[in-house]
């Protein structure tokens, strides 16, 4: 047992195809959460195989953050595979800092284009909700 459990949690992370988004990305993977793996290339693809061949939950999608539409898309789509956050109170991002951004308002699902906004700013970041 390790002393985070996030099985029952959805982690998105910009940017996880290299660099400190892929490590967070398997970090997250490796204490349970269901990784959803966001690149604006097909270098994500690689990271969520690499999640699944270790046993993890994990899928890729391409999705460019400082495109509206491609963050609208992949807001879509992660809502219709993955689920809509239970509990839109109980989100928390966090930036490539490792700092909590639990006090911003959640746009992801709800505001693509504000989303888009902030993400475009930080390469990658880290969402968890409840699966």
């Amino acid at each position: 047992m390790t002393w985070i459990d996030l099985t029952t949690k959805v982690a998105v992370v910009t940017g996880g195809g290299a660099g400190i988004g892929r490590g967070i990305a398997l970090g997250l993977a490796a204490v349970g959460a269901h990784v959803v793996v966001l690149d604006r290339n097909e270098a994500g693809s690689a990271v969520a195989t690499e999640i699944r061949e270790k046993g993890g939950r994990a899928k890729f999608l391409v999705c460019d953050v400082a495109s509206n539409e491609s963050v609208a898309r992949v807001a879509g789509q992660v809502a219709a595979e993955v689920g809509p956050p239970r509990d839109p109170h109980q989100q928390c991002r966090h930036d490539v800092a490792g700092r909590p951004r639990c006090d911003e308002p959640d746009g992801l699902g709800t505001d693509p284009v504000a989303e888009s906004h902030r993400l475009s700013a930080v390469r990658a970041g880290v969402r968890c909700t409840d699966a």
